[in-house]
C-alpha cells in the first residue's frame, strides 16, 4: 500500500511540474535571463519569476528558434503577450509562443 501511495504521490508531482499552462508575458530582464509572467486565472492572478538557462526551448507555433529570436518576441515592437510555459521549480524548460488571433472581417 505505501509504494502505491509514493507511487502516486511521485506521479502527480512530476505531472504537476510538467503542465504547461499558459501566462501573460509582464516583463523580460535581458541581464538576468529571467521572464516575469501572470499566472492564474483573471482577478486571481500571481506574478512569478522564471529563470531562462541554456537548456530553456523556445518554440514559435511548432517551430523551435533560437534564444535570440524569442527576446526579439518578448520585447518587440510586437511583443508576444501571451504563451505557454513549462517549468521546473523557478526555471523554465520551454516557452511556446501562440499564434497571434486573427480578427474576424467585419459584417457588411
Amino acid at each position: 500500500m505505501r509504494k502505491v501511495m509514493l507511487a502516486a504521490c511521485a506521479f502527480f508531482l512530476t505531472v504537476g511540474l510538467t503542465l504547461a499552462a499558459p501566462v501573460r508575458l509582464v516583463k523580460y530582464d535581458e541581464d538576468k535571463k529571467e521572464v516575469k509572467v501572470k499566472e492564474g486565472k483573471k482577478g486571481e492572478e500571481t506574478e512569478k519569476t522564471y529563470k531562462i538557462n541554456d537548456k530553456t526551448k523556445f518554440f514559435d507555433e511548432d517551430k523551435e528558434i533560437k534564444l535570440e529570436d524569442a527576446v526579439k518576441k518578448m520585447t518587440g515592437e510586437k511583443a508576444a503577450k501571451r504563451f505557454d510555459l513549462k517549468a521546473d521549480g523557478d526555471t523554465a524548460t520551454e516557452i511556446k509562443f501562440m499564434a497571434a488571433k486573427k480578427k474576424a472581417p467585419a459584417a457588411q
